[in-house]
């Protein structure tokens, strides 16, 4: 299973305020091969996650990863449009997506990139329409974009009922400007409105001590 900075970050970060023996549901959309479905359900012991994924190849693949982990029984594996899905589902507490970047793009000539990354398929203005559509008041979205894109989430978010509750600046290699941002809003009520910014090596190219805290827990050679 690849394993990249964007799922890793996203996933050890995402949903920090809740309990982490409380029983909650959550969706991750676009599971691709069930990254950010791993590691939710390594951090909250007692969650159900649900992993939906449009590409039968990638859903195979999340399924094989969720049978072999030892989260297999709270783990939940559904091929096809999360819009077509999403009335069959148990409602989410928290989603999480790391949607494709590509809006402005055209689609990649290779079928299977095209439907995995366009952001056709799914982008932040359709999770953030998921989010105010099925989450219950005080639920979480959790995701992670370009760090450009922020200039128009402060609108998305109005408009469907979200306030921010965290953002955090990624800086890939300190000095530099930062290239991502994870976001995280909670539905029906004002939100803590915490921002900051996360460096994830330093100018030697090792990992910054806070990124380590962060994801450590989520490496084998840690």
């Amino acid at each position: 299973m690849k394993v990249g900075m964007d799922g890793v970050s996203l996933g050890a970060w995402a949903f920090e305020g809740l309990d982490d023996d409380s029983e909650f549901t959550v969706w991750d959309v676009g599971a691709g091969t069930g990254l950010l479905s791993l590691m939710i359900a390594q951090r909250f012991p007692s969650c159900e996650v649900y992993a939906v994924e449009i590409d039968g190849d990638a859903a195979k693949e999340a399924e094989g990863n969720f049978v072999g982990s030892q989260f297999s029984d709270r783990l939940h594996c559904v091929s096809g449009n999360i819009f077509e899905l999403a009335e069959t589902l148990p409602l989410p507490d928290a989603i999480v997506c790391n949607p494709p970047y590509f809006r402005d793009s055209l689609a990649s000539p290779d079928q299977i990139r095209s439907t995995a990354r366009h952001q056709a398929s799914l982008g932040s203005d359709s999770a953030m329409a998921l989010a105010s559509k099925y989450l219950s008041t005080g639920g979480k979205l959790a995701l992670i974009l370009p760090y450009e894109a922020g200039d128009r989430l402060d609108f998305l978010a109005a408009v469907n009922s979200l306030s921010l509750e965290r953002r955090v600046d990624l800086v890939s290699v300190e000095g530099k400007v930062p290239k991502r941002t994870l976001w995280e809003f909670v539905k029906g009520c004002q939100g803590k409105n915490l921002c900051g910014a996360l460096t994830v090596k330093n100018s030697a190219g090792t990992y910054t001590d806070e990124y380590y805290n962060l994801t450590n827990n989520f490496y084998l050679d840690k």
